[in-house]
């Protein structure tokens, strides 16, 4: 008998509520699952969050032992950041649906609403694959919007989905639905009813669990609402001292410290270091029920004798700054802003850190190889890389570079002008339509504290960054998988 492929989980952090309701194992019997997909690909099931910072993972693994995200630490590897190719909810999302940057999907910000084409799902569903979308897709979807290619079963929320309760959800049946019960507990218990239904089925499953945790402004469940949350700032880029170094644009909106200033937040009057404290506070208390809901999913594949057989990927469509180089918000290019991974199953080592250059290019056909997805068409149009041939790579990736589209987020108060960049494991270059720009040798400087941008002892430096911009915006596929000149590498 063949050995079964390994399940994959890919979780994209996923909001969940109502810890007792989520414990009871779902679907299909263990002896039904396993005489029915003895010979059958792996599962893959992904669960993504919302603006979720690079250090919220570990701070809610560490608030819940033995909870979800603390068994994918304890089993997996984790990626310390997934640097993002456009550091904003729906280019992200497209992204990890595409393996492709913003300038080949074509979605650049969050409207209007754009759809895809040749994506992930539809991979999956012609190779055999069920698959199951609920939660928060793209942030303009709504009812009247079509029903993206690719879905077994398709159940996202599709207006509100900002409140806990009041939110609107489309049925299986593509009827609008209301539902009374907290939005987290909704979406856990849709997810695990598609994981169930496909395996009874006798089919690989692909289910896409996307919640709308921990964006900024959610309330978490009443079991949480209370939970403590130690916090200090350790970024030495905390509402960064000197700001000379950087871009007018910055310069100008925070001319001084935030922390000589007050912020509202909720109905307070704090300083930024009160705001971030609030804000990383509900973040992290939103995600407990994220981590519920994983600890969930993980105890149904566990029942059903799959979970020794099962990738589970948790990550987030962008990262957050709180006050890092004095900004907050999204759509930065910072590395404060950008989210971390977390991967365990088969491939990738339990208990593990590895400094691997993985990007949000790479979520797409990391999942397409490990289910056996990842044709000749499908790797012609990646510009990402699958994380296992990262992982296997002597160089750990760290020969390659990403093409970077800073965006103008004109739906928020942001100063930031729209950019592009490119980024090597040892370079930044940002170059913005004001005509600023900003260079870093992260090598020397990891936290972006002083950018080199007008140094003469980087110009020549400048100029090869300059070219391989040039050459990361227009690149597609193949080409944007070739290595960066080795100068610029390391």
């Amino acid at each position: 008998m063949r050995v079964p492929k390994p399940v994959v989980v890919v979780a994209t952090l996923l909001i969940m509520t109502g810890a007792s309701a989520l414990m009871a194992p779902l679907g299909a019997t263990a002896a039904t699952s396993s005489r029915s997909r003895a010979d059958a690909a792996p599962n893959v099931v992904l669960v993504m969050a919302d603006d979720m910072r690079y250090d919220d993972l570990d701070r809610v693994a560490d608030l819940k032992p033995d909870g979800g995200f603390d068994w994918v630490r304890d089993h997996g590897t984790r990626f310390p950041k997934l640097w993002t190719t456009n550091n904003l909810c729906c280019p992200g999302r497209s992204t990890v649906l595409t393996g492709q940057t913003s300038y080949n999907h074509g979605v650049f910000t969050n409207h209007p609403y754009e759809e895809l084409h040749n994506t992930l799902p539809e991979w999956l569903q012609g190779a055999g694959y069920c698959t199951g979308f609920t939660g928060k897709y793209m942030n303009a979807y709504t009812a009247s919007k079509p029903r993206p290619r690719g879905w077994t079963y398709w159940e996202p929320l599709t207006a509100k989905f900002g409140d806990e309760i009041g939110y609107s959800v489309m049925r299986r049946n593509g009827k609008p639905s209301t539902p009374k019960t907290f939005i987290t507990d909704h979406l856990a218990a849709v997810s695990r009813q598609q994981l169930a239904d496909c395996l009874e089925e006798g089919e690989p499953a692909f289910v896409a669990l996307w919640p709308y945790a921990p964006h900024f402004g959610s309330d978490p469940e009443p079991d949480y609402a209370n939970v403590g949350v130690p916090w200090e700032a350790t970024d030495p880029t905390f509402d960064e001292a000197d700001v000379t170094d950087k871009p007018e644009w910055l310069q100008q909106a925070f001319p001084v410290s935030r922390g000589e200033s007050q912020i509202t937040f909720r109905d307070l009057r704090l300083d930024a270091r009160g705001v971030a404290a609030n804000a990383i506070q509900l973040n992290a208390r939103t995600l407990l029920s994220v981590d519920d809901a994983l600890r969930a999913l993980i105890d149904d594949l566990e029942a059903e004798h799959e979970l020794d057989n099962t990738v589970i990927i948790l990550t987030s469509d962008n990262g957050y700054l709180f006050f890092e180089h004095r900004l907050s918000g999204k759509t930065f290019a910072y590395e404060a802003a950008q989210p971390a991974l977390w991967i365990a199953g088969p491939g990738f080592p339990a208990g593990a850190t590895t400094e691997a250059f993985a990007t949000n290019l790479d979520v797409a056909p990391t999942i397409a190889r490990a289910a056996g997805a990842d044709g000749r068409p499908q790797r012609a149009r990646w510009d990402g890389r699958p994380i296992q041939a990262v992982l296997a790579d002597e160089e750990l990736g760290h020969d390659r570079y990403l093409p970077i589209y800073v965006t103008d987020f004109a739906e928020s108060d942001d100063p930031q002008p729209q950019g592009d960049g490119v980024r090597t494991w040892r370079y930044k270059y940002i170059r913005y339509e004001d005509g600023s720009e900003e260079l870093y040798d992260l090598a020397q400087d990891p936290y972006e504290e002083a950018s080199l941008a007008a140094d003469p002892s980087y110009a020549s430096v400048k100029r090869d960054l300059e070219a391989l911009l040039a050459k990361a915006m227009e690149c597609r596929g193949r080409a944007c998988r070739t290595p960066a000149p080795e100068h610029l590498q390391r």
